[in-house]
C-alpha cells in the first residue's frame, strides 16, 4: 500500500505546485502539502485535471505552439521561479542555448529511455529531486523502477487533456529536471557551504509540492519505497 500511495503522488506531484493556487516559494495554507485531502486520489486527480492551467498561468489565451516546445522554451525562467525555492540566475540562457537539451538527449540514452514520452519526463524530474536531495546518481535499473512506477499510476484526467495540454506538460517536465541537475552540479562543485541549504530547499519544495519526504524514502530496482 505504501507503494501504491508513493506512485500516486509521483504521478502528480508538481501538478500541485503548479496549480493557481499554489506557490513553491512560500508556506502558502492552501497548498496541497498542508491539507489532508491531498493524500487522497480524487485530490491528485483534480490538480492532474488544472495542470494545464497553471503551468500557463497569468496567459489570457493557452499556447499555440506546444507541439515544438517553443511557448514552454520561450517562457521557462518565469515557471521555474514560480515552482522552485531555488534563485537560479540563467535559466534561460541554458534553455534557449540548446544546452538543456543536450543534457537531456544524452540522460535519456544513459538511463536506458527510448521513448521522451510524458512518463520518462516524469521519471526523469523525480529522479533529479532525488540526486539533487541525496547527492547520489540513480541507476538505469533504479530509473526503470521508477518510470514503471509512474506508469502504473498514471491516467485519470490525463485522459482528459488535449495532445497539446500534455506535451506542454512533457517538455516542462524536461525542462525542470535539466535544469535542477544542471543546478545540483555546479552548488557541490562551487560552493560546498551552499550544499546543505540547497539539499533543504530541494527537500522543502518537494514536500509543499507533493506532500511526501525525500528523506523517508529509498531509491530502488522497484521505484521510490519508504524506508
Amino acid at each position: 500500500m505504501q507503494r501504491e500511495y508513493w506512485s500516486l503522488c509521483l504521478a502528480a506531484a508538481l501538478v500541485a505546485g503548479c496549480s493557481a493556487d499554489s506557490d513553491a516559494r512560500d508556506g502558502d495554507p492552501r497548498s496541497g502539502g498542508d491539507r489532508p485531502e491531498a493524500t487522497t486520489t480524487a485530490f491528485l486527480e483534480s490538480y492532474e485535471a488544472g495542470f494545464q492551467r497553471g503551468i500557463a498561468d497569468g496567459k489570457a489565451e493557452p499556447p499555440t505552439v506546444v507541439a515544438s516546445g517553443q511557448t514552454a522554451d520561450r517562457d521557462f525562467a518565469q515557471r521555474w521561479s514560480g515552482l522552485s525555492g531555488l534563485a537560479v540566475p540563467d535559466v534561460d540562457d541554458y534553455v534557449q542555448s540548446g544546452a538543456a537539451d543536450a543534457w537531456l538527449e544524452q540522460r535519456y540514452r544513459s538511463l536506458g529511455f527510448t521513448t521522451r514520452d510524458l512518463i520518462s519526463a516524469n521519471a526523469l524530474l523525480f529522479l533529479a529531486n532525488w540526486e539533487a536531495f541525496t547527492g547520489m546518481e540513480a541507476s538505469p535499473a533504479q530509473a526503470d523502477g521508477v518510470r514503471r512506477q509512474i506508469e502504473r499510476a498514471t491516467g485519470g484526467a490525463r485522459s482528459r487533456e488535449s495532445a497539446d495540454e500534455l506535451e506542454l506538460r512533457r517538455r516542462v517536465y524536461e525542462l525542470m529536471a535539466a535544469t535542477l541537475t544542471r543546478e545540483n552540479a555546479r552548488v557541490r562543485a562551487e560552493d560546498a557551504t551552499r550544499v546543505a541549504v540547497f539539499t533543504e530547499t530541494v527537500r522543502q519544495d518537494f514536500k509543499r509540492i507533493s506532500n511526501n519526504d525525500l528523506a523517508e524514502f529509498a531509491l530502488t530496482a522497484n521505484g521510490f519505497e519508504e524506508r
